[in-house]
């Protein structure tokens, strides 16, 4: 298996002429008419995600007294805010101002609030508040990422691999999954399910069968498993066996331990002790 990143749109253009079959292939299960081979997997084990977020728990706080006057000013506001107007979302607590309000408070402009925004110590969301689009500021470590974050992760590899919007319903499936897995990890098992789906669907198939004698985590009734294989990348599908998702990548990640950075082992160490 290699390492190295695949070929950008490797599942992208077969997507736009599938679309329709694969509407229903995921209704009834059944292969799409006439039959369409699914994606050759790619063989590779995403790492990259769980990389990025290791560097970003070594980053250091960035004090207020370490930083510019306007920053400074900025910090103050926020965090007076943050206390004074609480603003509750995705597990955090943010300053109750918008954009506009925190640029006249410091004398600034509102793209330099921006600036600031995509730098530590400070963490941004964009959401809609009372039908209202806002952009929220708290001071966070840069590691402190909400599961809404690592989902927003997979949204831009579902984009990029499979040429597919989310629904507003697939976007909560993505959040459960981030929730399911140990920090840092979700993104890097969604891109190697993405990427390996046949694979994947073998690991699928194999639970099936238990379940259709004994039922599974999600449902303990055998009478409602049946064989079904989804041709092409599902997240819907993806979401029900995630735990056998998360069986997957372990599996191809113990595949590459003796081969490359010891990254590999302490991944496998983490998914097995969770």
């Amino acid at each position: 298996m290699r390492n190295e990143k695949v070929s950008k749109g490797w599942l992208t253009d077969t997507t736009d002429k599938l679309k329709i079959a694969y509407k229903a292939e995921i209704l009834d299960g059944a292969p799409p008419t006439p039959f369409i081979p699914p994606p050759i997997d790619s063989g590779y084990v995403s790492i990259s995600g769980f990389q990025e977020y290791r560097k970003l728990r070594k980053q250091v706080l960035i004090q207020s007294k370490n930083m510019t006057a306007n920053g400074r000013k900025l910090h103050h506001e926020v965090s007076k805010w943050t206390k004074k107007k609480p603003v509750h979302q995705e597990g955090r607590v943010w300053a109750g101002k918008t954009i506009g309000e925190l640029a006249l408070a410091v004398g600034i402009s509102t793209k330099q609030v921006h600036r600031y925004a995509e730098k530590n110590p400070f963490r941004h969301v964009t959401k809609r508040i009372e039908g209202v689009k806002m952009k929220l500021l708290r001071i966070g470590e840069p590691s402190d990422l909400t599961d809404e974050d690592f989902a927003r992760m997979m949204v831009k590899i579902w984009h990029k691999k499979t040429g597919q919007k989310e629904t507003p319903n697939e976007f909560g499936l993505l959040v459960g999954m981030a929730k399911d897995t140990p920090r840092g990890l979700a993104p890097d098992v969604f891109r190697t399910v993405i990427e390996n789906w046949s694979g994947f669907m073998a690991f699928v198939h194999m639970d099936i069968s238990i379940g259709m004698e004994e039922g599974d985590y999600f449902d303990t009734d055998p009478d409602n498993f049946e064989k079904k294989f989804f041709h092409f990348p599902s997240i819907s599908v993806a979401r029900r066996f995630w735990p056998t998702a998360r069986e997957f990548y372990l599996t191809m990640v113990q595949g590459e331990m003796g081969k490359g950075p010891n990254v590999y082992n302490q991944i496998s160490n983490i998914l097995i002790s969770k």
